[in-house]
């Protein structure tokens, strides 16, 4: 075992130099694939972990089937069209990200790794969304996020929430106490937030609509909601549902910025049961039905708690002996890595990859002893900064 684990020692080193140029990121049960060149991206998840087949989450025929819409003043411009230039690249944490620049406005979507609570792997993303006014005079400033959804659009039930079974058009206000919606599939499931289970002080979408894909598509803002719709659209959009959400137009200073964010991932339903979700944290009041300009909510950016609890200090028995190590908290890890690299101002990779490290040193030099679980959950966790 010990030279599986030097041989993982060995790939560390190039692992991470790879990751921070590709376009393609994949780990154990996540792939994410970002076209640097158009500004779409494609989810996918390993449907059985002894199989090497990755299922979409979301519809993967045509990319742009799946995009954000900010709205400026009354105008509709879509990420990845003409009114942007956009360009991949790194954050200073390493999470890679797009840059949509617009001639008053910049928009940058940050995709950050997520093992929700009940996951041994990373099995989700949170795709974030900074909204900057660049220009000189203040907007009034929205976000749309369309997801073109299909695992479920051959069942009877389309989505599912907490409390409710959606088969039809349906719209659901994001303070109604909802937490997600889930798209359930043959083999695997897609979730997607209400209440942001990583960030639980982000803002809340004032509402989420479930509609048809191409009555949503072919507006530029809002449709109509028709309750108890289908989601078929005759003659050539039939059964094809859609998510729809909508971050309503506030006053946006120049030089300030909003930050939305949600989260796409695999089912685990008591993830979001287990949170303390404190009573509607970003929202003042709920909008009135005509447009209306509504106080601008503070920023709320994607935090991480910095007193997460300690990893176990390991001590050398008096018989100097190979301590046997408890089961290797992955997710502990990284939380410990962000806090320090946080406070420290440094990379977060760099963080984490040096804790990987520490342990793999520990079992290579026989202070530790690692069981298989354990060198294989380390490599699962390596695989994402490949």
């Amino acid at each position: 075992m010990k030279i599986k684990a030097l041989a993982l020692s060995l790939f560390f080193i190039f692992s991470c130099f790879n990751y921070l140029s590709a376009s393609e990121i994949t780990n154990g049960y996540v792939r994410l694939i970002l076209n640097e060149s158009s500004g779409r991206y494609l989810i996918y998840f390993l449907s059985h972990p002894n199989s090497s087949r990755y299922e979409p989450l979301f519809s993967s025929d045509d990319p742009a089937t799946s995009y954000a819409t900010v709205l400026m003043d009354g105008k509709v411009y879509r990420l990845g069209g003409k009114y942007f230039k956009n360009r991949y690249e790194k954050q200073s944490n390493g999470f890679p990200s797009f840059v949509f620049e617009g001639e008053n406005i910049t928009v940058t979507q940050v995709f950050t790794p997520v093992k929700s609570a009940n996951s041994k792997y990373i099995n989700g993303v949170m795709i974030t969304y900074t909204v900057q006014n660049t220009g000189s005079e203040e907007t009034a400033t929205g976000l749309r996020i369309l997801i073109d959804t299909e695992l479920s659009e051959k069942a009877s039930k389309n989505f599912l929430t907490g409390e409710q079974v959606i088969k039809n058009e349906t719209l659901l206000e994001g303070h109604s106490g909802e937490r997600f919606w889930i798209s359930r599939g043959k083999n695997t499931a897609l979730m997607g937030s209400i209440v942001n289970p990583v960030d639980q002080n982000a803002i809340l979408p004032d509402f989420i609509h479930f509609a048809n894909w191409k009555r949503l598509n072919d507006a530029p803002w809002k449709i109509k909601y028709v309750k108890k719709r289908s989601f078929t659209n005759a003659p050539f959009s039939i059964n094809d549902s859609a998510v729809c959400y909508y971050f309503d137009p506030q006053m946006l200073n120049p030089g300030k910025e909003f930050t939305y964010s949600i989260v796409l991932s695999t089912e685990d339903i008591d993830w979001y049961n287990s949170m303390k979700v404190s009573a509607s944290p970003v929202i003042a009041a709920a909008p009135p039905p005509v447009k209306a300009v509504v106080p601008v909510p503070a920023k709320a950016a994607p935090q991480v708690s910095t007193t997460p609890a300690p990893v176990p200090v390991v001590e050398k028995p008096v018989e100097a002996k190979p301590i046997i190590a408890p089961t290797i908290d992955i997710k502990q890890i990284e939380m410990d890595a962000y806090a320090e690299a946080t406070t420290s101002g440094e990379n977060v990779n760099a963080f984490t990859l040096k804790k990987y490290q520490d342990i793999l040193n520990q079992f290579i030099a026989g202070e530790i002893q690692l069981n298989e679980q354990d060198i294989n959950d380390l490599e699962k966790a390596i695989e994402w900064f490949r």
